[in-house]
């Protein structure tokens, strides 16, 4: 592939990595519920407001994303030159290892965060419905309850989907630029030219 088409296909992947993340924090965000919860036939029940702060694994999956869409936000301008340019900005000392182990490091905390948030997602489902299935005869509210905790998972799950591609298309950007650093490792050490 031409260096030009490479340069291009990365800032479409950068721009669309920010947009997935930034949409997934904005989920995030948003996905709160209030549930109340009746205790041996009191008549006015507690009220809990549970948020996606409450759940370490959602609240993890939110900071990977902030930091994912920092990296972004940083490389973006960089991408940008490269394609209107033709060149790097900074194509000496440590901006391309910079790009090179960010991507890295980037793709693995995505993938982290992607994989913890279905576990947990997908476990606290099943759980939560056997919970709920066993006391709804018990508690006053339950099925409202189990439809407020199932819409709260629910929502986790599709931003973790947001995640996900984010991950995608961090794993196909970290790929591109592993392919450049190693084409222009093994072009200087063969004594020709550098690739971008």
């Amino acid at each position: 592939m031409e260096p030009n088409r490479i340069a291009n296909l990365i800032l479409i992947l950068r721009v669309s990595t920010f947009l997935v993340l930034a949409v997934c924090l904005i989920i995030f965000a948003l996905n709160k519920i209030t549930v109340t919860v009746n205790i041996f036939d009191y008549t006015q029940g507690v009220k809990i407001k549970v948020t996606f702060q409450d759940v370490p694994t959602y609240r993890y999956e939110f900071y990977v994303a902030v930091l994912g869409l920092f990296y972004t936000v940083v490389q973006l301008p960089f991408a940008i030159y490269l394609v209107i340019i033709g060149k790097r900005p900074v194509s000496h000392g440590c901006f391309p290892e910079f790009d090179f182990y960010g991507d890295k490091v980037i793709s693995c905390l995505l993938g982290t965060a992607t994989g913890a948030g279905f576990a947990y997602s997908c476990e606290i489902k099943k759980f939560m419905n056997v919970l709920f299935t066993r006391i709804s005869g018990e508690v006053k509210g339950a099925g409202e309850a189990r439809t407020d905790y199932n819409s709260f998972i629910n929502r986790g799950i599709i931003a973790t989907l947001f995640m996900l591609l984010g991950f995608t298309f961090m794993v196909i950007v970290s790929t591109l630029t592993s392919s450049k650093q190693v084409r222009k490792t093994t072009s200087s050490f063969y004594g020709h030219g550098s690739f971008v």
